[in-house]
């Protein structure tokens, strides 16, 4: 499943839009939205070009205020709709999303099925996931936490080599945790999102698997996680049972 997103939207909804990218990103997919995804340097026009013409669908973020401004959106939104033309019929490019009971700008929208982000915000992020192809199932998310730099020390406390074969030395089921990983352990374990939590030998130190109905809890738990003053880097694979 080709996963790039393209998102359009208005200054007035950074906000907005910034929450959509991170909820597309948690589950698996690769938005792109341009204060997150510009380098320095780069010509925008035409950075900004090259990511609607290699993006698998374009969500137009739209809302009262935006739709009544000449700005970014508008041009954004002519040239995706170029590309509609390029589309069979039953394919889907373009997903008109909106954040209030705004009317939608060009008559080309009129005649696609748009997404509502209100009165639920979950609620809209699931309808856009199924759009893109992602039906919607009990999100499980993999969660890796690195508490502490590898070095071969660390490894030397975890594997021993014998007759040219890896062994686990003795003690390896115990939690290789130190007193200030306890709390996050504890966090963890007393989750109700989270169905099991390991402590680990390798790249990560504590490994979770957290399952949530939508990206928002999961989102919410891995913002938690990031604030322990003890955490180095976390990583999420999240599967919504189709990949």
């Amino acid at each position: 499943m080709d996963r790039n997103i393209f998102i359009s939207y208005g200054h007035e909804d950074y906000q907005a839009a910034k929450r959509l990218f991170d909820d597309l990103r948690h589950a698996g997919l690769e938005p792109w939205l341009d204060r997150e995804c510009l380098w320095g340097g780069q010509k925008w026009e035409v950075a900004v070009r090259r990511a609607i013409q290699e993006s698998r669908f374009f969500i137009a973020l739209l809302s009262t205020r935006s739709v009544t401004r000449k700005g970014f959106l508008h041009a954004e939104l002519r040239e995706a709709i170029k590309i509609l033309k390029e589309y069979p019929d039953s394919d889907t490019f373009i997903i008109p999303v909106r954040l209030d009971k705004c009317k939608l700008p060009h008559e080309k929208l009129w005649e696609l099925q748009r997404v509502d982000m209100f009165p639920n915000w979950d609620d809209g992020v699931k309808r856009i996931l199924k759009a893109v192809g992602i039906s919607h199932q009990p999100l499980t998310a993999f969660v890796g936490v690195q508490l502490r730099q590898l070095d071969a020390e660390y490894f030397s406390k975890a594997f021993k080599r014998a007759d040219g074969k890896e062994f686990l030395v003795p003690g390896y089921n115990k939690p290789p945790l130190e007193t200030a990983d306890y709390p996050l352990f504890e966090f963890l374990s007393s989750s109700k999102n989270v169905e099991e939590v390991y402590c680990v030998y390798g790249d990560f130190d504590i490994m979770a698997v957290v399952k949530a109905e939508n990206v928002s809890t999961i989102g919410d738990i891995l913002g938690r996680i990031r604030e322990f003053p003890n955490v180095l880097n976390t990583s999420t694979t999240l599967s919504a049972g189709q990949f």
